[in-house]
């Protein structure tokens, strides 16, 4: 089985979270899909997105099918510097039990109780209550499920992509 590397990973997780973000806003489904087409490319893609760019550029990524120019210049931004300003304001923007359900294991139910029951709203209130034994005292969660969040939103808050 072939190994993805971490900055496609991480990038198509990106990707993948702006079109359910985008989704729950009702925006165009062809924006949505694009996102999505764009997610798959980048998985797809043999080499690193890092060494592409550094070689590269924004045109050697254009390069991946699926991912046209505009694209492009977002994973440009994420893997410069880490940040994509349409995902921060996407996220600023969405109810909080939405994006909580950008989670594995997170349905809405569940997104619902963090929100109402622990008051969170953002993803980083959220990382602090799997690090503070909070997210896993409320029921139905455990130990073990905290320690996965924890994890997977280390990986989405770190604006370090191609490390």
């Amino acid at each position: 089985m072939r190994r993805i590397p971490e900055s496609n990973r991480r990038v198509a997780e990106r990707l993948l979270e702006a079109a359910r973000l985008l989704e729950s806003r009702a925006a165009s489904p062809y924006r949505v899909n694009a996102f999505r087409v764009a997610a798959r490319g980048v998985l797809a893609h043999p080499r690193s997105l890092q060494a592409l760019f550094e070689e590269g550029g924004a045109r050697a990524l254009d390069a991946i099918p699926g991912v046209g120019l505009g694209i492009a210049g977002a994973i440009a931004q994420m893997l410069a510097n880490g940040r994509w300003p349409l995902l921060e304001e996407l996220r600023r923007a969405a109810d909080p039990a939405s994006v909580f359900q950008s989670l594995p294991g997170i349905g809405p139910a569940l997104a619902r109780r963090i929100r109402d029951d622990l008051r969170i709203a953002t993803l980083e209130q959220l990382h602090a209550a799997a690090h503070d034994g909070r997210l896993e005292a409320l029921p139905g969660v455990g130990l073990r499920r905290a320690w996965a969040w924890r994890a997977v939103l280390g990986d989405m808050l770190d604006p370090r992509i191609g490390r």
